[in-house]
């Protein structure tokens, strides 16, 4: 169960991660 929640949050990280570098792009461009 603890491996499962580990990997749940690393997925949201992830997520967050390249959301975050989605943005920082978009604020250099402009």
């Amino acid at each position: 169960h603890q491996n499962r929640i580990l990997n749940a949050g690393f997925t949201k990280f992830d997520i967050w991660l390249k959301w975050f570098n989605f943005a920082s792009m978009i604020a250099i461009k402009r």
